[in-house]
């Protein structure tokens, strides 16, 4: 079976819980690998995929390759591995809305806000096994991840490995140098533009 693709903005085109579960329902329970790569969208839509992926008979590979941020990053989660490419990241954050009314209808949406911000972080620190209240802080401050940070934190079983080329080419300049060494950090913060 190809794998499933899940990209664009979570919730529209294709990137849609119902989209995915016909495709998984089509599947019958054989071994199916999602490749993500998207940079987010509605919060609820990610919840949705995410319970397709734990509501498969049968194993699931997610491949992250590019991003899994903010609704995407949830969605990942419903893997039973999850993979990610040396090149790629992840990012949590609180979700968010736009909000027009007067004060008590601005005071309900935060506390939906709220209440939704703390299913993510449970579900998050549930998959991953980190500390629901560690989960909480990097939400806040928005965190983004490397491939390495993310399985350090246990957000991902694996680095992606590339496939090995059917033959070997002679060596290039930069495969012959000196490895760098990578040392992640345990969180990673960036200001960076999200939906």
């Amino acid at each position: 079976m190809d794998p499933i693709r899940i990209s664009g903005i979570i919730g529209e085109d294709t990137a849609t819980a119902d989209d995915l579960g016909r495709t998984l329902e089509a599947a019958g329970g054989r071994p199916v690998d999602v490749i993500i790569n998207s940079a987010g969208g509605s919060a609820f839509e990610g919840a949705a995929i995410y319970a397709e992926l734990k509501g498969y008979a049968g194993p699931v590979t997610v491949r992250i390759r590019g991003v899994a941020a903010s609704a995407a990053s949830l969605a990942a989660m419903g893997g039973d591995t999850i993979l990610v490419a040396p090149a790629a990241a992840m990012m949590l954050h609180n979700p968010a809305s736009l909000t027009f009314g007067d004060s008590d209808v601005h005071r309900d949406v935060a506390e939906r806000l709220e209440l939704l911000s703390r299913t993510y972080a449970e579900t998050y620190a549930a998959e991953s096994g980190n500390r629901t209240q560690d989960v909480i802080a990097w939400m806040t401050q928005e965190t983004w991840l490397t491939a390495e940070d993310a399985v350090t934190l246990g957000f991902a079983d694996g680095l992606e490995e590339a496939p090995a080329p059917e033959a070997t080419p002679a060596p290039s300049a930069r495969a012959a140098a000196p490895a760098l060494h990578h040392h992640p950090a345990a969180v990673v913060a960036t200001p960076v533009c999200t939906i």
